[in-house]
């Protein structure tokens, strides 16, 4: 059954991607924000197009360049904006075939986690892969957390049914530490998926949940957290149907927030919220002012050749935005 949950959460992170774009019309319930959008103050200036082989299935920015990785080659591919050159870095067959859940890339390592199969693969540069196996204590999604040993991760805990993001070191895993627990739901956990993400510029990372407003941010410094809430406030919930012994989510479940990417002093979020000034338009940017997550302004994304949003990223006042097999970037005018 954990195993049947684990991939039922994976569904739901894909799918989630590209709800806003795909399934705009769908029987899954909207949810209306009462604050108006301030269009206007952030604009998008497209300033390169890269065609990648095949389909993106996974996106990092690092050091300025484009990590890309295409599951049905099993390459993770790598741009340079500044030379416009695209290689592979590295292949991953030999070891997975599989979408991992995330990947986190710099110049010289990448690390591959694969929540379905209790696994965490690293590769170094004309190095073999090293694996990782962490039955002992699984993660639904995860990052590297300031070292090498250490990763940030969402655990769900069997014996107490709550959710929690930790620092863990692999090495000592009964030496977890909880920085953040969720809400409990009689749901495994699925009501609390999303997705990390981390400003390059702070060191910050953040939590952003799919099912309701509440972004998560963490402080390696301190190892503490605060909430930023978005402007839709939805509350935590259990939308979750039981069915005998396993759980899915019901089709009234809300995707509200999609993916989120930190740059310096802003936060910016792929919410699927739509307002009186958003309901019929595409895929919203909304921006929150770092620190504290004051609301900013919002950003419409530009259509592009009919395909589905599916990952965001931003660094050094640039977003990148995949389509399938395209990466656009962005220049981001701030006020």
């Amino acid at each position: 059954m954990k195993k049947a949950f684990i991939a039922i959460a994976l569904i739901i992170a894909a799918v989630a991607s590209i709800f806003l774009v795909l399934v705009p019309h769908s029987d899954t319930e909207h949810i209306m924000t009462s604050i108006p959008r301030a269009f206007g103050s952030f604009q998008l200036t497209a300033t390169d197009t890269i065609r990648f082989p095949g389909y993106v299935s996974q996106m990092n920015i690092s050091d300025g360049k484009v990590y890309a990785f295409d599951q049905t080659r099993g390459a993770l591919f790598r741009y340079d904006p500044a030379s416009r050159r695209l290689d592979t870095f590295l292949h991953t067959r030999p070891y997975f075939s599989e979408i991992p859940t995330s990947i986190d890339v710099d110049a010289a390592s990448a690390c591959f986690f694969l929540a379905n199969r209790k696994m965490i693969y690293i590769f170094k540069a004309g190095q073999q892969a090293d694996s990782m196996d962490v039955h002992a204590h699984p993660f639904l999604k995860a990052c590297r957390y300031q070292t090498e040993q250490h990763f940030l991760i969402q655990h769900y805990d069997t014996a107490t049914g709550v959710v929690h993001l930790e620092k863990i070191d692999y090495h000592q895993p009964e030496q977890a530490q909880k920085l953040f627990s969720f809400p409990r739901f009689d749901d495994r956990g699925i009501m609390a998926d999303g997705g990390f993400s981390r400003n390059a510029s702070t060191g910050k990372y953040y939590f952003t949940p799919l099912h309701n407003a509440g972004i998560i941010e963490l402080d390696p410094a301190t190892h503490t957290t605060s909430t930023i809430t978005t402007i839709d406030k939805t509350p935590p919930r259990n939308t979750v149907v039981r069915v005998g012994k396993a759980y899915s989510i019901s089709s009234k479940s809300a995707f509200i927030n999609l993916s989120a990417a930190a740059d310096g002093h802003y936060l910016y979020v792929l919410s699927a919220a739509l307002s009186k000034d958003s309901e019929t338009g595409g895929p919203v940017l909304d921006v929150y002012r770092l620190p504290g997550g004051a609301y900013a302004g919002s950003m419409r994304v530009p259509p592009y050749e009919k395909k589905g949003l599916l990952h965001i990223d931003a660094a050094d006042h640039t977003l990148y935005i995949s389509h399938e097999n395209d990466i656009l970037i962005y220049n981001i005018r701030t006020p």
